[in-house]
């Protein structure tokens, strides 16, 4: 019965993503309008990125990439070389395949937009720090002004991502309970094969890694754009002061944050929760694995 709820989760975050990219596409195309007007005016690349900071961000995204297609080609080839074929184990793992790309996928494509805002605001930072040691008054209004374009990209990649993410990180981590019970089930009644079940269990984890690691970098350079304002010191002048107030109010009113139609934020509060809400659960796992045939 656990397979099919997960081949069913599966599906049902399919069709979900497949919905929010149809209403989003407007979302989606004004999230790289708003780029583009940014980096025309700033003369960078891609909002305030330039050259150079694109093509790292774009190299560390690449590896990210490799290294995820390499641990799902090779935990897809080790079950296809040792699953028997004909089994029912088998058939769910083909039926599951589709679901499970089109999920990494998803999760693939939320980790770029990520990337791409942490290094905008990494960029406004030192913007700042620079603006800190020469202290023109312009410059505070036009970064204030920068920070609230980049809020509003923002909010799109929020809105972009809102349901169908909030479905998929809830299904990724239902994938991975489904495969922890079978592991624990299979160990209890000492079957064959759970090697094989800890291999299925690889990759959700290390792409919900890569995910959550992205969003922490997201989190520190917004904190350290705060930071940066609140340790601005411009002496006795009192319009800047009046400046850096008004900045501050910004950052607390309107923060950059990663959040899936507010349902949750992203970051790793999120995965100790959902450990929390699965080490719960166990004793209701043990009960039902005296009623359930292992296949």
């Amino acid at each position: 019965m656990n397979n099919y709820f997960k081949y069913v989760i599966g599906l049902l975050t399919i069709f979900v993503t497949v919905a929010d990219s149809w209403f989003e596409v407007e979302t989606h195309r004004s999230i790289w309008m708003r780029y583009r007007a940014l980096a025309t005016r700033n003369g960078t690349i891609l909002g305030l990125i330039g050259r150079d900071e694109l093509a790292r961000v774009l190299l560390r995204y690449f590896f990210a990439i490799l290294t995820i297609v390499a641990v799902c080609a090779m935990v897809e080839f080790t079950i296809y070389n040792q699953l028997t074929p004909g089994t029912q184990w088998h058939w769910f793992w083909l039926h599951n395949f589709y679901p499970y790309t089109f999920s990494h996928v998803r999760h693939v494509f939320h980790l770029l937009h990520i990337s791409l805002m942490a290094s905008n605001l990494r960029q406004l930072q030192r913007k700042l720090v620079a603006l800190h040691q020469t202290g023109e008054r312009e410059r505070l209004e036009e970064y204030r002004a920068l920070y609230g374009e980049l809020w509003q990209i923002n909010e799109g990649i929020n809105e972009l991502f809102g349901f169908s993410q909030a479905c998929n990180i809830a299904s990724s981590f239902a994938q991975m309970a489904f495969d922890l019970y079978w592991v624990y089930a299979m160990w209890q009644k000492q079957q064959r094969g759970v090697e094989l079940q800890i291999f299925c269990f690889v990759p959700t984890p290390v792409i919900i890694g890569f995910l959550m690691h992205a969003a922490k970098k997201h989190q520190l350079e917004m904190d350290a754009v705060q930071g940066t304002v609140l340790d601005m010191n411009f002496g006795l002048d009192a319009e800047m002061v009046k400046l850096r107030f008004y900045f501050l109010h910004q950052l607390l009113r309107n923060r950059i944050k990663l959040t899936a139609k507010d349902i949750f934020d992203y970051d790793y509060t999120l995965i100790r929760t959902q450990v929390f809400i699965l080490i719960s659960k166990r004793p209701a796992c043990s009960q039902h694995l005296r009623s359930i045939v292992v296949v």
